[in-house]
């Protein structure tokens, strides 16, 4: 099969993979699992010679390092996160190195679109679950996420008070400031960026987070001074 084609599927299989981890994540490890297997094994059987800058090997190797020293540092003081902080800082470095062997600089068009529309995704996913947990709560959906997330996804619409939680939130930090910079630096997905805004931002409201406001807040005046077309060093 042309490496090209190749190329095209290992691709689709990461987007479907990122997807999956925005929208859900903490959840449908099997599949992703299955997703992190199929993409390695072809970039390691088309990808296997394709050159690498040696400042990217260093830079990999030494979060790699830091994570492992790490992780060692917290198993010996008995630290309960050691070994989740050795999955984030010692198997994921290793993972992107070897997606990014199939990864261009041509393809930043469909990482950028790709993103915007998980964002939409995910504002709509949002608003969604909150629906029908108050006016369906017996829905495929609903039910089906309770099962998964137990006592991480709540909605609790009270007399005097609301209560909202899960945990694809927390991708909200990343894809509200990401949605206002498309936003303001792109024509072509302005529309796109603009409705993503509107349902992450009711979705961000609807959970009560200070945290999540702060962060947003930082993010949201970073994405304006690294975004806008009239700002300038």
């Amino acid at each position: 099969m042309h490496k090209v084609k190749i190329k095209s599927i290992v691709l689709f299989f990461l987007a479907v993979l990122l997807t999956l981890c925005c929208i859900l994540p903490t959840i449908l490890v099997p599949i992703k699992f299955i997703l992190i297997l199929i993409a390695l094994g072809l970039i390691l059987f088309y990808f296997y010679n394709t050159k690498v800058k040696s400042f990217g090997i260093f830079l990999i190797f030494s979060l790699v390092l830091v994570g492992v020293f790490g992780s060692l540092h917290g198993l010996l003081n008995n630290g309960a996160g050691a070994l989740v902080v050795m999955r984030v800082m010692v198997i994921y470095p290793i993972l992107f190195f070897f997606f990014s062997l199939a990864y261009s600089y041509e393809d930043n068009d469909k990482l950028y679109s790709l993103l915007i529309f998980i964002s939409l995704i995910l504002g709509i996913f949002l608003i969604l679950f909150n629906y029908l947990n108050i006016y369906y709560p017996s829905n495929f959906l609903v039910v089906f996420l309770n099962n998964q997330y137990q006592d991480e996804a709540v909605v609790d619409d009270g007399l005097d008070y609301f209560k909202f939680t899960i945990p694809t939130v927390s991708s909200t930090i990343f894809f509200l400031p990401y949605s206002i910079g498309v936003l303001i630096s792109s024509k072509k997905y302005r529309l796109i960026a603009l409705f993503s805004l509107i349902t992450l931002v009711i979705s961000g409201l609807l959970t009560g987070r200070r945290a999540l406001f702060v962060t947003t807040i930082i993010g949201l005046i970073f994405t304006l001074f690294i975004s806008s077309k009239n700002y300038r060093f």
